[in-house]
């Protein structure tokens, strides 16, 4: 099943778009079991659940030379309740249609900076997937997948094409990024860890076997409504 179309959010701070997907028909999605998930490339920057935020959907499927609607609709994220809640909890809600049922799986964190990733090839060849998760929300989030982006090398264009590079993470966690390097049949895995700031930045680097990437994280505000 080829997939096109948008995913959006909309939050309270300015309610413009957030592209989290977007694919015309030529550069439509393969998708090949219900197992698999959009490749998202976004959000651009945090989404900050003051009253609400909106997901709009619109997908539809190519089928040889003709196009089929196949999710479309909205989901509401209401902040009012869930700015009680004491602990993090990640949520699942779907949208049913007559072809499909899109599921949206989210967490609200609190007290949350928004990070900005950017990776670099410092040494090798970099051909795998690398991941970001906090230490209290264990799913991962892809940042990279090679069978998507390509091979990567440290000489020309050193900079890894990340799928999304912004993430929302709690002052009180820690961020993990993990690399999970391939070179035919063997796998290497390495995390590095980064303390939140509410400003600044830091960097670290990972080393997978013959592969040294460079990893930056800059740190910012969401919004000061979540410090009052």
């Amino acid at each position: 099943m080829k997939v096109y179309g948008t995913v959006i959010a909309r939050d309270s701070l300015d309610l413009k778009c957030v592209y989290l997907f977007r694919r015309d028909v030529d550069d439509s999605q393969l998708i090949n079991s219900t197992d698999e998930s959009l490749f998202l490339i976004g959000p651009k920057r945090g989404l900050a659940l003051i009253d609400a935020i909106y997901f709009e959907i619109d997908l539809k499927i190519k089928r040889g030379q003709r196009s089929a609607q196949l999710s479309k609709g909205f989901i509401t994220l209401d902040g009012v309740p869930r700015s009680y809640m004491d602990k993090i909890l990640v949520e699942r809600s779907s949208l049913t249609g007559q072809l499909s049922k899109v599921e949206v799986t989210f967490a609200v964190v609190k007290c949350a900076v928004e990070a900005t990733i950017a990776i670099e090839v410092a040494r090798g060849e970099f051909y795998g997937e690398i991941s970001a998760f906090t230490t209290c929300i264990q799913d991962k989030l892809l940042l990279h997948d090679s069978k998507v982006a390509g091979v990567v090398t440290h000489d020309g264009k050193r900079v890894v094409q990340l799928l999304r590079p912004v993430m929302a993470v709690c002052l009180q966690e820690k961020l993990m990024v993990i690399a999970v390097a391939r070179s035919g049949a063997n796998l290497t895995v390495k995390t590095i860890e980064f303390t939140p700031g509410v400003n600044g930045g830091a960097k670290g680097e990972i080393t997978c076997g013959s592969v040294s990437l460079l990893v930056k994280v800059n740190w910012s505000i969401l919004s000061k409504e979540w410090f009052r």
